[in-house]
């Protein structure tokens, strides 16, 4: 392919881009309001999913808790008025964390978790005891009062109309003859009258039938494990959105692809639809957010092989491990029931991590972050190190239920954000940060708390401006890049000179100069990506982020444990937080962090810790399902035999 083909065949990709991110997000939108619609079904054909039972108020509880009102119970969590329980009391004379549960056979169990305890049907309850509560037991929380309502399986008009004890009553009632049910002419008026009434019996119990099927059949849907039409396009057009940049990047004139090159490629693609649309069937994957996954690692990949065919080929590599780690993450999340082993050995790990680079590191652009390995080679050990401030936040934040009881987490937080200030990378210890402030807000919603910490943190990032050199120059050039146009600001410019000539389709993939940007294929790769394919292809990637950081909320609002919920909760907040800081970076709304772009940027640490993140995300998302699963068993009216 000659040059003027390449660059045409490279603008027309461009328009192809943003073309495949529009549609991905109009078929993943249209699924997710399909699935609403489900929902809405289920709940309206199964009163009781998502609900062991309910308690009724039956006494005044404030303002935003009236007389009367139900809260409803799930099969097991915590009770308390902190906005992180499972059932959320908000009155506040009932403490954060009042009481543990779970549903069994003879009733509902609650253990008291705060010294106050609590009283059911008068009988005082102190912590370490345990407390079966059955239908109609009264729960006092304090000056709140409780009454218990059991969820009843009640058997419908049309089971009844099916079950064989009709059957074999309309046959006795034949053979003592009493008619045939046919309504034959020549009968009593009694008897027209109770054929009349048995045939509207039977369309009623006919229309029950059928909308019993179609709840049955949403049932079915909703635990469905199959990709779908809408993520198995997304699917199919990531593919034909990587075929294509590949084929680009691998036939630049005067570049002869290697063999290894092509391989990996082929094997990127193949796995990009296998995760999609076969390994949600037998593993716990959400295929949404493994779409959405697999389009951005896509594109980062594309432009890796335009810019630096080398770094693309290590990238597919990194990539290829990173699904393997992904799922290994999903697994352990969804079969992990005792947290407290993993959590210790979280804190020793990740301490032991961001203690190697002080040792053994070197200075990088002002940081001492990376650590070179004999068999691994270099790595940035506080990417991987997000993972475990994730899980002992998770833990520590879900498991224990006052503040004092929280603070080992915190502990370990600043302990992992000190660490980081002594390598001088602070665009981390502010992702730490934030993440654990939003965490802490999450479990216990205590605000004065949380506005103390964000007192804390804006008091910690002036002395950081004060005590860092490197750090009042960003901010110098943040304001004023111009002032030092072949010194500090010259990355900032080239980077802003590069948006502004791609326009709104780019020029071409594989055109530009993004080697003119310092570290364009690490920080700076969303500047290279809106110069080559365009403005309108940088905002729809945007958009496709935000998408996903909704999906991930949706799947954080049907968690039944706090802790599950606590871990995708960090997931997302860590994702959202890094992609802000490094785009607001870039296009200068704030000053630059140094932080990678996930799943778009070189490097094998962010790439490989933003897969177990989202390995994090489908474990959370299958143990929710799961709990469905068990509520619909639970909730699904039992057909009574009599004969």
């Amino acid at each position: 392919m000659d040059g003027a083909w390449y660059r045409a065949a490279g603008l027309a990709y461009g328009y192809f881009a943003s073309l495949c991110a529009v549609l991905i997000a109009l078929l993943l939108l249209k699924r997710w309001r399909s699935e609403r619609a489900l929902w809405r079904r289920i709940a309206k054909s199964v009163p009781g999913v998502g609900c062991a039972c309910v308690f009724r108020v039956m006494s005044e509880g404030g303002k935003r808790l009236a007389k009367g009102a139900e809260l409803r119970v799930p099969m097991e969590g915590t009770m308390g008025s902190a906005a992180g329980c499972d059932v959320c009391i908000p009155y506040r004379k009932v403490h954060l964390r009042s009481a543990f549960f779970w549903m069994e056979e003879d009733g509902l169990h609650m253990a008291p978790l705060h010294r106050d305890g609590f009283l059911v049907d008068g009988v005082q309850a102190q912590p370490g005891d345990e407390a079966i509560l059955r239908d109609g037991a009264e729960l006092r929380l304090g000056d709140l009062r409780l009454r218990l309502r059991m969820q009843r399986d009640k058997l419908t008009a049309a089971e009844a109309a099916a079950g064989p004890y009709v059957t074999r009553k309309r046959r006795e009632s034949a053979q003592r003859g009493r008619g045939n049910g046919l309504g034959a002419p020549g009968r009593t008026r009694e008897a027209r009258r109770k054929d009349r009434k048995a045939g509207r019996e039977r369309s009623a119990s006919q229309r029950e039938a059928k909308r019993m099927d179609a709840a049955a059949a949403d049932r079915r849907k909703v635990l469905s494990r199959a990709a779908g039409a809408e993520a198995a396009l997304c699917a199919l057009l990531t593919a034909a959105f990587q075929i294509t940049g590949m084929l680009l990047a691998l036939g630049r004139p005067g570049t002869e692809p290697s063999q290894t090159a092509q391989a990996l490629c082929m094997m990127v693609v193949a796995a990009g639809l296998f995760t999609t649309l076969v390994l949600p069937r037998f593993l716990p994957v959400d295929p949404p957010v493994m779409a959405l996954t697999n389009f951005f690692c896509g594109t980062g990949i594309v432009i890796l092989l335009t810019v630096s065919p080398m770094r693309g080929q290590r990238q597919m590599i990194c990539y290829l491990g990173g699904l393997v780690f992904m799922v290994l993450m999903s697994l352990t999340v969804t079969r992990l029931r005792h947290t407290r082993l993993l959590s210790v050995l979280a804190i020793t790990g990740g301490l032991t991590l961001l203690v190697l680079p002080l040792l053994y590191g070197e200075w990088i652009n002002g940081a001492k972050n990376w650590v070179t390995l004999p068999l691994i080679g270099s790595f940035q050990p506080s990417e991987l190190v997000k993972l475990c401030l994730i899980l002992v936040l998770a833990r520590y934040f879900s498991a224990h239920r006052t503040i004092l009881q929280m603070m080992p987490a915190v502990f370990f937080a600043a302990s992992c954000m000190l660490l980081l200030m002594l390598q001088r990378d602070l665009g981390t210890a502010l992702i730490y940060y934030l993440t654990t402030l939003i965490l802490f807000y999450a479990a216990c919603g205590n605000v004065p708390m949380t506005v103390a910490g964000i007192g804390g943190g804006v008091f910690a990032a002036g002395l950081g401006y004060r005590l860092f050199s490197h750090v009042k120059v960003r901010v110098a050039m943040w304001r004023n890049p111009w002032s030092d146009p072949n010194g500090g600001g010259y990355q900032i410019i080239q980077a802003l000179l590069a948006i502004g000539s791609g326009g709104l389709f780019g020029v071409g993939l594989g055109q530009g100069t993004p080697e003119k940007i310092p570290e364009f294929y690490n920080d700076f790769i969303f500047a290279v990506i809106c110069e080559q394919l365009g403005q309108v292809f940088g905002v729809l990637l945007l958009l496709l982020h935000v998408l996903l950081i909704l999906r991930g909320v949706a799947l954080v609002c049907r968690a039944r444990r706090s802790f599950d919920m606590l871990l995708a909760c960090g997931v997302l907040a860590s994702l959202g937080i890094q992609n802000f800081m490094i785009v607001a970076g870039v296009i200068k709304l704030i000053p630059l962090t140094g932080v990678t772009m996930p799943f778009l940027s070189y490097g094998g640490s962010s790439l490989i810790s933003c897969m177990g993140m989202i390995g994090i995300l489908h474990g959370t998302c299958f143990g929710a399902r799961d709990a469905l699963a068990a509520d619909l068993f639970a909730a699904m009216p039992r057909r009574e035999v009599k004969l």
